[in-house]
């Protein structure tokens, strides 16, 4: 899909789910088959829920699926989501670029079929940009290409 200015929408893997990583190895194979295959047995779990009511990605799956979680803590940021999973609080999910540095304790597991998020730029027509913001667009495009491998 074309954006203004001649770029196009970029994607990211939209969902995975977090869990802590203290948990037993059965619950965590238990956790993939499950989540892997059908994000409704979300809504059995203490849910950890990011900004909710603020028009976010998560709030747009949640209402697209249908969801109704028992949401037990909401959070301000995905950092405090993720400390929160960490500590064994509930569980919650995210887009991979925002958690991909997020490595320890915490288990990442992607939903089946994958979901995904449109990453776009609004400018003016092309022929209309500055020279540093054609700049600043090309910089990021490579970014991302390399970014979203």
């Amino acid at each position: 899909m074309s954006e203004p200015g001649g770029r196009k929408a970029k994607n990211s893997q939209f969902v995975i789910i977090l869990f802590p990583e203290g948990e037993s190895r059965l619950l965590r194979e238990f956790f993939h088959l499950l989540f892997c295959h059908q994000a409704k047995n979300l809504e059995t779990e203490d849910f950890i829920h990011t900004l909710p009511g603020q028009d976010t990605d998560q709030d747009r799956l949640i209402k697209k699926e249908g969801h109704t979680l028992q949401t037990r803590f909401t959070t301000k940021d995905g950092l405090t989501t993720y400390q929160m999973v960490k500590a064994g609080l509930g569980v919650s999910f995210n887009q991979t670029m925002i958690a991909r540095d997020w490595k320890e304790e915490v288990v990442q597991v992607p939903l089946s079929p994958k979901r995904f998020v449109s990453l776009g730029m609004a400018l003016p027509k092309k022929e209309k940009i500055s020279p540093a913001v054609q700049r600043f667009m090309d910089c990021l495009e490579q970014w991302m290409v390399e970014f979203l491998k």
